[in-house]
């Protein structure tokens, strides 16, 4: 099998690179959407293509920023990862409100 390998670069030119792609999809999900995030993924012998990315577009009612992260969902790792911190995140919204 291929070797591919994951990297995660966001406007400031940070890069982190994974092994694995649910550990990629679990960075990609909690990377912040002001800093633009993409991830590469790389197949040894097949070259790269954009796996992730994060589109900026502007509320049509508040004229507020907001950031919009997409991925290639045919990536099963990937998913699961981003999957699994987005579980995470709506359990604590969840609890925060329980207990409000």
């Amino acid at each position: 099998m291929a070797k591919e390998t994951y990297t995660l670069v966001d406007k400031h030119d940070r890069k982190q690179q994974f092994d694995n792609g649910r550990d990629a999809g679990e960075a990609f999900a909690r990377a912040r959407g002001e800093d633009r995030p993409v991830v590469i993924k790389s197949t040894e012998g097949k070259g790269a293509q954009f796996l992730a990315t994060t589109a900026q577009s502007h509320d049509r009612e508040t004229g507020e920023k907001t950031h919009i992260k997409d991925f290639n969902r045919s990536d099963t790792a990937f998913r699961e990862g981003w999957e699994r911190v987005e579980r995470e995140k709506i359990a604590a919204a969840y609890e925060r409100d329980r207990a409000a």
